[in-house]
C-alpha cells in the first residue's frame, strides 16, 4: 500500500477579491463550512494524513479555523506573498517530516476537489511512475461529470478536467 501523500495547502493570500479585510478567502463558508476545512475533509477522506498549511495574511484566523477540526496540522508562515513557488518554499523550509521520495499534493486552500476525483488523480499518479502530475480544472467548475483524462500526451500522469462542489 502506498504511503499517503502530504498536502501543502496554500492559504496565505489576502483574498482581496472577496472584499473583506477581516476574513481570509479560505475561511469563507461554502454551505456553512469554511472552504479550507471542506477541502481538507476531502483530502483526508482520499487518504491524505499530513497537512502543511501555508499562512500569511490573517494567519491566526486561518490557524484557528483549521485547528478546530485538524489539530495536528503543521503551519508554515509565508512572510511575503510572492506566488505559489514562494509558498511551497515556505512550506519546505526546515521541514523534516518529508522524505525525498514522498508524494506531495500542492493545493489552493479555497479549491474544492471532490473526493472521488482526488482519489482517481492520486491513483493515476502512483501507477504512472511520473515525477509530476498536474490537475487542470476547467474554468467552469460546476459539472456533474468527473473523470481523469486517459489520453494525455504530456509527460505527466493525469489531468482532472471537471470538479464538483460537494453539497
Amino acid at each position: 500500500m502506498p504511503k499517503a501523500p502530504c498536502t501543502i495547502i496554500l492559504a496565505a493570500g489576502k483574498g482581496t477579491r472577496m472584499h473583506s479585510e477581516s476574513t481570509p478567502k479560505v475561511c469563507f463558508p461554502v454551505n456553512g463550512v469554511p472552504a479550507i476545512v471542506r477541502a481538507m475533509r476531502s483530502y483526508a477522506a482520499a487518504g491524505v494524513r499530513q497537512f502543511v498549511v501555508v499562512v500569511g495574511t490573517l494567519a491566526e484566523q486561518v490557524m484557528k479555523t483549521v485547528g478546530a477540526e485538524f489539530p495536528n496540522c503543521v503551519y508554515a508562515f509565508q512572510p511575503e506573498q510572492n506566488g505559489t513557488a514562494g509558498a511551497v518554499a515556505s512550506a519546505m523550509a526546515g521541514n523534516t517530516m518529508l522524505a525525498d521520495d514522498d508524494d506531495v499534493l500542492i493545493a489552493a486552500g479555497d479549491r474544492l476537489i471532490d473526493q472521488e476525483v482526488l482519489e482517481q488523480f492520486l491513483a493515476r499518479h502512483r501507477t504512472s511512475g511520473a515525477a509530476l502530475s498536474l490537475a487542470n480544472f476547467a474554468k467552469l467548475m460546476f459539472f456533474d461529470r468527473r473523470f481523469i483524462n486517459p489520453d494525455i500526451t504530456m509527460p505527466v500522469a493525469a489531468t482532472i478536467c471537471n470538479c464538483v462542489v460537494p453539497s
